[in-house]
C-alpha cells in the first residue's frame, strides 16, 4: 500500500513539472520578438557613397550600414560607436578617440585607425576640391594644403588604434559634429585613394550593424543584421531583416517615414517626431537660366506674392513666410499683388514636380494654388517627374539646364550649423545665395535665422510652404524608445522589437 502511494506522489510531481515545462515553452514562444519588418519610404536611396549622405533618402540606408566614430542617434545623446572613448585638450583644439578592437568590415577586413583616417581624409579632400565649407573639417590643420585624398599633411593622425584630430581653432562641439553620417567610416577599397572618387554607387561594404543584401538598383532593398559584427550598440533586439519598400504599400508596412500632418492617413500607427524642424518648400530651379521666365527677380517676387495670396484664399492652411523655423514665424507679410503689373508668362511652358492635385496629401491644395497662379499669368503647366539625385545634380551644374522649372522638397534644420551646411556645402541642399549675403552672415560669430530668412525671402527662389515634425509612424510592436530622431528620421541600430 505504501509503495502504491509513493508511485502516485511521483506521478503527480511529474505531471506538475510537465505542465510547468509546457508553460515555459509557450511563454518563450510568446516572447519571441519580431525579426523581420517592412519599412516604407517615398523614394529609394540612390547612392552608397558616404559623400552623398546628406540626401535624406540616403540617410536611412547609410546610417544602418556605415558606422561613425560616435553616435548622435541614441536617446542618451552622444554615445560611443566605432570609437569607445574620447577626450580633448584644454583649449579644445585637439581631440583623441580610441577605436574598439576586433571590429571588421563585411568583407572581413579590420576596421582600424588607418581605415578611419583614410575615410576622413577622403571627405576632407572632396570638400576642399569642391569648395565646400561645413564649419568643421576646413578648420583641420593643413586642410588647404591637401593635394589628394591620401595626403598625410592633414591634421588627422593615428597612434596605435587611437585617432587624433588637430584643429586651427577650438572645436568645442567636435563630439556632436563627428556623429554626422558624412563622416562615416567606409572601406578604403570603395574609393580611389588619390582622387577620392567612389567606385560603385550601387554597392557597399558595411562597417556597421547591417549589410545590404543586394545592390540598391534592385527592389526591394533589404538590410540584414550582421552576425559577425560584435559591437554592442543600440537596441538589444534589433530586427534581423529590414525590407525597404514604397510607403504606398500600406498593408505591408510595419513602420514608415512621413510627417506629423499625415496622422489621419495612418490610424493603425503611432507617431514619433523630433522638434518642429521640418521644412516643406518650393524651389525655383531655373532661376539662373536666362531663357526662363523666372530669371528676372521681379517676376519671381510677383509670382511668389500672387501664389501666397491665392493659397491663403483657396486652402485651409496658410504657408509660413519664413524658411528657417523661428519663435515668431511670419504668415502674413506678402502684399496683395493685384495692383502690381503682372509679368507675361503667356504660352510659356512651366515644368513642375509637385504633389499630385488628386492625392490625399495635405499639400495637394498647395499644388492647385501654384498651378492656378501660373495659369493666371498665361503659362501652360506640365507635370514632370524628377528624382532627388537628378535635381541635386542639375543645381550643381554650370549648364543651367533643368528637367523642371519648379519642384517641391522637404528638409530638416536644427541650428545655425545646419543652415551653414545648407548654404556653403555642396553636399547639402545648396540653398541659393546669388548676392553672397548669406555667406557674409556666416562670417559673423552668431549668424541669425531671422537674417537668413530675409535673404531667402528677398531672392524669391525658395518659397516656404510648411513647418512640421518629421518622424516615424510605427506599429505597437516596434520599439523606438532608445532612438533620438532629432537628427534623422530613423536609425535602425537604435530601433528594435518590443
Amino acid at each position: 500500500m505504501a509503495t502504491v502511494e509513493l508511485n502516485q506522489v511521483d506521478l503527480n510531481h511529474k505531471n506538475k513539472y510537465l505542465r510547468i515545462l509546457i508553460l515555459i515553452i509557450i511563454c518563450t514562444g510568446c516572447m519571441d520578438h519580431k525579426k523581420e519588418i517592412y519599412f516604407g519610404f517615398n523614394e529609394n536611396p540612390y547612392s552608397t557613397d558616404s559623400y552623398d549622405y546628406d540626401a535624406y533618402v540616403n540617410q536611412v540606408y547609410q546610417s544602418a550600414i556605415y558606422g561613425t566614430l560616435l553616435s548622435g542617434n541614441s536617446s542618451n545623446e552622444i554615445a560611443p560607436a566605432l570609437a569607445k572613448s574620447w577626450r580633448q585638450s584644454s583649449d579644445f583644439k585637439e581631440w583623441e578617440l580610441d577605436l574598439n578592437e576586433n571590429l571588421f568590415f563585411s568583407n572581413g577586413d579590420t576596421i582600424d585607425c588607418l581605415s578611419a583616417k583614410k575615410s576622413l581624409q577622403r571627405i576632407s579632400f572632396l570638400m576642399k576640391s569642391k569648395g565646400s565649407r561645413d564649419g568643421f573639417l576646413e578648420y583641420l590643420v593643413n586642410f588647404e594644403k591637401m593635394k589628394n585624398a591620401n595626403d598625410n599633411v592633414l591634421g588627422i593622425s593615428c597612434h596605435g588604434n587611437t585617432i587624433r584630430f588637430v584643429f586651427q581653432i577650438p572645436m568645442k562641439d567636435f563630439a556632436s559634429k563627428i556623429t554626422f553620417g558624412l563622416y562615416s567610416i567606409v572601406h578604403p577599397k570603395s574609393f580611389d585613394s588619390e582622387s577620392g572618387v567612389w567606385f560603385d554607387k550601387s554597392n557597399s561594404i558595411s562597417s556597421f550593424s547591417y549589410v545590404s543584401s543586394r545592390d540598391i538598383n534592385n527592389e526591394p532593398i533589404s538590410l540584414v543584421l550582421r552576425k559577425d559584427f560584435n559591437l554592442k550598440i543600440g537596441h538589444d533586439k534589433k530586427f534581423e531583416k529590414i525590407n525597404i519598400i514604397n510607403n504606398k504599400e500600406l498593408e505591408k508596412l510595419d513602420a514608415l517615414i512621413s510627417i506629423s500632418s499625415q496622422n489621419n492617413f495612418y490610424n493603425d500607427f503611432q507617431f514619433s517626431g523630433g522638434s518642429n524642424s521640418g521644412i516643406f518648400y518650393l524651389r525655383i530651379a531655373s532661376w539662373d537660366d536666362p531663357n526662363s521666365p523666372f530669371f528676372k527677380l521681379s517676376n519671381r517676387q510677383i509670382v511668389r506674392d500672387l501664389f501666397y495670396s491665392v493659397n491663403n484664399s483657396d486652402c485651409k492652411k496658410k504657408c509660413p513666410k519664413t524658411f528657417f523655423p523661428i519663435s515668431n514665424n511670419i504668415y502674413d507679410r506678402a502684399e496683395d499683388p493685384v495692383s502690381v503689373e503682372l509679368p507675361d508668362f503667356k504660352n510659356k511652358i512651366i515644368n513642375i514636380h509637385m504633389v499630385s492635385e488628386k492625392s490625399n496629401s495635405p499639400y495637394s491644395c498647395v499644388t492647385k494654388s501654384f498651378t492656378k497662379t501660373l495659369e493666371k499669368l498665361g503659362a501652360k503647366v506640365v507635370f514632370k517627374e524628377v528624382t532627388l539625385e537628378k535635381a541635386r545634380e542639375e543645381i550643381r551644374s554650370s549648364k543651367k539646364s533643368y528637367s523642371v522649372d519648379v519642384y517641391t522638397r522637404y528638409t530638416t534644420v536644427l541650428d545655425p550649423y545646419s543652415a551653414r551646411f545648407m548654404f556653403l556645402s555642396n553636399e547639402g541642399i545648396l540653398l541659393p545665395d546669388p548676392s553672397n549675403e548669406a555667406k557674409k552672415e556666416f562670417e559673423k560669430a552668431n549668424p541669425q535665422f531671422e537674417t537668413l530668412n530675409e535673404i531667402l525671402w528677398k531672392d524669391a527662389i525658395i518659397f516656404p510652404l510648411d513647418h512640421f515634425n518629421h518622424g516615424i509612424f510605427y506599429k505597437d510592436y516596434v520599439d523606438i524608445s532608445k532612438f533620438s530622431n532629432r537628427y534623422i528620421p530613423i536609425d535602425f541600430n537604435w530601433v528594435g522589437s518590443i
